[in-house]
């Protein structure tokens, strides 16, 4: 995301040639562009092993996660950056500014006790060292810290630890109805269900054969990749980035696509039979496994639709 402080602009970038480090840049009212980020550091978070927001900038200092010790610094203009979290084990994202206290509230994910991660919201002083004093803990996930403008209140969101973006939750119904067969649909990484795989998937043969069906708002590009967790945890699995160009697009519609393409392509690796238990819909299940085509799956998630939005339509609140 692109952060405005005055005239300048900041906005973070993946740099493929320097193993995926991230970088902040900064763009000011002149046109120039430069920088922000040293070598040596990388503007990125694990909170929820997937990440969230790493910056955050007030008054021109710049105050980020860095992904090899998961600490936060703070880079004043013109200086190297400074550790401000001392312990290990404890990683932070999505601050924000409280101006009226100066310091920054930031979700803290603490692994320094046995078992599950503790999860919490913490205040952590501009200045000085601190790990943070709890300002809210005993949710399994939390995000987006924000303060009022008065200083006065605190809002966050509880949320989904795979399901962060629109983009994910539109996707979900034509790459996360396939996560209970033998298929992993990107949980343990930055992107759940914006990707998937598996370790026999070549991933160059499968983006070439789904992108020939044009499918309308996506494109595919391949991608080898290995979880950090649950399925297929710590192998590494060829599959594809599925890239959303059209946010109206019919994911449904998707997933028949993906699964027709599976299924032509790895009739002996992608296994097929607990497809149902997300899909619950038995006539497009046997029809996938016969040799069905896209278009009759397709059609086939349509029956009784119409019918369906009937009865809908009686109990909208809002007119679509």
């Amino acid at each position: 995301s692109v952060h405005a402080e005055g005239d300048t602009l900041y906005w973070l970038e993946s740099r493929p040639l320097e193993s995926g480090r991230s970088v902040l840049v900064r763009r000011s009212a002149d046109g120039v562009a430069e920088d922000v980020t040293p070598a040596g550091f990388n503007g990125r978070t694990r909170v929820h092993e997937y990440g969230g927001k790493s910056y955050v900038i007030a008054d021109g200092t710049v105050y980020f996660s860095n992904f090899a010790d998961q600490a936060l610094y703070r880079q004043a203009p013109g200086e190297a950056p400074q550790r401000m979290t001392s312990a290990d084990d404890l990683r932070f994202a999505d601050c924000s500014w409280d101006a009226s206290r100066q310091r920054l509230i930031c979700v803290r994910e603490d692994h320094r006790g046995a078992g599950e991660a503790v999860n919490g919201i913490v205040g952590i002083p501009a200045a000085g060292s601190s790990n943070g004093d709890a300002l809210w803990q005993g949710s399994d996930f939390v995000g987006y810290p924000r303060v009022s403008a008065d200083g006065a209140r605190l809002a966050w969101i509880d949320q989904s630890p795979n399901m962060r973006r629109l983009t994910q939750a539109i996707l979900y119904p034509g790459v996360g109805i396939m996560e209970t067969t033998n298929i992993s649909v990107g949980r343990g990484t930055d992107t759940p269900f914006e990707l998937f795989g598996a370790p026999w998937i070549d991933a160059e043969q499968l983006a070439a054969a789904l992108n020939t069906a044009h499918t309308p708002g996506i494109r595919f590009v391949p991608r080898y990749y290995t979880p950090d967790s649950s399925k297929f945890a710590g192998e590494r699995c060829g599959g594809v980035d599925v890239i959303a160009t059209d946010l109206g697009l019919n994911a449904v519609d998707l997933g028949m696509v993906i699964a027709v393409t599976l299924r032509d392509l790895y009739p002996d690796g992608w296994e097929t039979k607990r497809y149902p238990r997300l899909l619950i819909n038995d006539a497009v299940h046997q029809a996938l496994v016969t040799g069905a085509s896209v278009e009759e799956l397709q059609r086939l998630t349509r029956v009784g639709l119409d019918q369906f939005l009937e009865r809908r339509s009686a109990v909208l609140l809002y007119e679509e």
